[in-house]
């Protein structure tokens, strides 16, 4: 089973309360908040090199951060410009790339190859509405043993969806972002934040002080959500429709009518029909998947 780190666009919902069975305590770990006390503390498997032991300037940060955009706009293949149009695995490879030499040093990268036997997965995802990006960890029972492998996914959608004239600020990790290039690097770091502490520590929540201290003194971050625009915010400001509205649209050249249940990669649209599911106000629902863009609000309905 995959474990999983995300960058949460809203603070992570409270999970219900679960009853396991009662199981003797593991004996107590010390927890290091700053790199400077981690090298002398034992129970930790750390890398060849301290990938996560790093401490910049602001001054540093800056020019760095500087360095990585110059790289990434001369060596991309669709990142040409700021507020690019379309990016692609290749892109997400070669940004990594930047980074582990311009921060790690080249090590990163060579620590998962030393670890998984096989390099780090990277890609752009068209199917992520919520997080910015995800950095997981999958773990697999095999005759030798248990094998890792590590992937980064950041949402190619998020980041074409924002910058289209919203007429606000985005902001990522606590820092403005003035083109889709400042917010690509912003999300890449945090997730690079979350591979370096699975490397060192074999865990990774940015609910923590120990990310946040790691975030902060490599990358400058300031807190650990994005605020790009989701589909939900692009629904609600182009086409003014939003969760529980009336909407309309054609399924096979005939007319339909039903309610916006979800907005994802597209929306989910609730029609009532007899042979439809039965959901909890009793009544029966057929689930239909269409493109905001081809809804339409009925006539003299607001769905206020």
């Amino acid at each position: 089973m995959p474990f999983r780190s995300a960058f949460y666009v809203l603070a992570p919902h409270r999970r219900s309360l679960r009853i396991q069975p009662a199981r003797s305590p593991a004996p107590p770990t010390p927890c290091p908040r700053f790199p400077g006390d981690w090298p002398r503390l034992r129970g930790y498997t750390f890398p060849t090199v301290n990938l996560i032991a790093t401490h910049y300037t602001p001054e540093e940060i800056e020019a760095r951060h500087d360095t990585v955009r110059r790289r990434m706009l001369r060596d991309s293949i669709r990142v040409r410009e700021g507020n690019f149009h379309s990016v692609c695995d290749k892109d997400i490879q070669i940004l990594f790339r930047i980074y582990d030499e311009v921060f790690f040093h080249g090590e990163l990268g060579a620590e998962v190859l030393r670890r998984t036997g096989a390099p780090l997965t990277l890609h752009a995802s068209g199917a992520m509405t919520r997080l910015g990006g995800k950095t997981t960890q999958f773990r697999q029972r095999t005759a030798t043993g248990i094998k890792t492998k590590y992937e980064i996914a950041i949402s190619g959608r998020l980041l074409l969806s924002s910058f289209a004239g919203e007429g606000r600020a985005v902001m990522v990790s606590g820092l403005s972002c003035g083109d889709r290039l400042a917010a690509l690097q912003r999300i890449m770091e945090h997730e690079l934040v979350h591979l370096a502490e699975w490397l060192t520590f074999g865990t990774s929540s940015c609910a923590k002080t120990r990310f946040m201290t790691l975030a902060q003194r490599i990358f400058g971050h300031r807190q650990r959500y994005h605020q790009l625009v989701t589909p939900h915010e692009h629904a609600a400001t182009k086409f003014s429709l939003k969760v529980g509205d009336p909407v309309a649209f054609s399924f096979q050249g005939q007319a339909m009518r039903g309610f916006i249940n979800r907005i994802g990669v597209r929306a989910t649209i609730l029609v009532e029909q007899a042979q439809g599911t039965r959901y909890s106000d009793g009544r029966h629902y057929t689930k239909y998947y269409v493109p905001v863009s081809q809804l339409k609000k009925p006539l003299g309905e607001t769905g206020e």
